[in-house]
């Protein structure tokens, strides 16, 4: 009995679903002749079930594009949406930004968002939507506010990964906000101390996973190594440097070359002068790229190198056993660990 009550109930429930899906399939036809009663979309979405929120976020797709023209009596309905219809407006704003007339954002639509944004105080979601309409500084300003949405999820992971594809691509006579060099060097200049590190490897890895066409520029070979340089002749070089090199070579199968070259250049400049963080990323990345960093080891001073060694001690074996393998006369960089 019980069995057959839940299976009505589930049932009615159903029903009560599609019934709402539809009215808000008529409620957004309506929406073509009045703008207005997209409010009552809204108000739908956020009474309504899964299923009507879906129905509603695959249906307003094709309204927007149809209402795309009328921006200036579109946005103030979209910038009073209730809470609760966040996704909704969203889709909305982002709807309205791949239909720009010039592939991307208009700057009308952009000054929208700002507007909401900061009238409303919402999340850097809704900046993210509008990415192909940002200006440069526009893009370096919210760059680490989107890093920070970071939280494990995939479909925020997906947010952040289009707004790198985004800010990098350029329209008819319309430049991009940065290009893919310019998104490297400002994933370790530009998130601003609320990003924890553990984010900042996070974006990186996503960057490195952002394809456009399938293919992602800044980790090919040229760019990359542009981007490099540009970071390691900074008067400050950002430890996280070398956790890219260590992410171009896992995701992109890249050979240890490039991430060898880094140390070294790291090692001449002096590393050990840089502070903890960037000895203990270098301490980290001689032990990654293994037994091609060795030779390296030989012009670290004995103290910075005790302290390496100390940092990751699966290197002591590893450099143990490459001094023994010296002559005799070339080992007195290394005759306190061979003791």
């Amino acid at each position: 009995r019980e069995a057959d009550q839940a299976a009505l109930k589930q049932r009615g429930d159903s029903e009560v679903d599609l019934a709402l899906a539809i009215h808000g399939e008529i409620l957004l036809a309506l929406c073509t002749r009045n703008v207005e009663l997209l409010r009552a979309v809204f108000d739908e979405f956020v009474a309504g079930s899964a299923l009507v929120k879906r129905s509603l976020m695959r249906l307003i797709v094709p309204l927007v594009r149809s209402q795309s023209a009328v921006l200036g009596k579109l946005m103030p309905v979209v910038a009073q949406f209730p809470e609760g219809s966040e996704d909704l407006a969203i889709r909305v704003i982002k709807t309205l930004a791949l239909e720009g007339t010039a592939g991307g954002a208009s700057r009308e639509l952009v000054q929208s968002v700002f507007d909401m944004q900061k009238t409303r105080n919402l999340d850097a979601r809704f900046i993210a939507a509008v990415a192909n309409g940002l200006n440069r500084a526009e893009a370096l300003e919210w760059i680490g506010k989107i890093v920070n949405l970071l939280d494990g999820k995939e479909i925020t992971a997906s947010i952040i990964k289009d707004f790198f594809i985004q800010v990098t691509m350029s329209g008819t006579g319309r430049p991009s906000a940065l290009s893919p060099v310019e998104l490297l060097v400002a994933l370790h200049n530009n998130l601003g101390s609320e990003v924890s590190e553990e984010k900042a490897e996070a974006a990186i890895v996503l960057y490195a996973k952002a394809s456009r066409d399938g293919a992602t520029p800044a980790f090919n070979s040229n760019q990359f190594t542009v981007a490099i340089n540009q970071l390691l002749a900074q008067n400050t070089i950002p430890p996280l440097v070398l956790k890219t090199v260590e992410i171009q070579h896992s995701v992109k199968n890249v050979a240890a070359g490039p991430a060898v070259s880094t140390l070294d250049n790291l090692v001449k400049k002096k590393f050990w002068e840089m502070g903890d963080k960037m000895t203990r990323a270098v301490s980290h990345g001689l032990a990654v790229f293994l037994p091609g960093t060795l030779a390296l080891t030989k012009n670290i001073p004995r103290k910075p190198l005790k302290k390496i060694i100390a940092m990751e001690p699966r290197l002591s074996r590893a450099i143990y056993d490459y001094a023994m393998k010296m002559p005799p006369r070339d080992q007195d960089h290394y005759k306190w660990l061979i003791k």
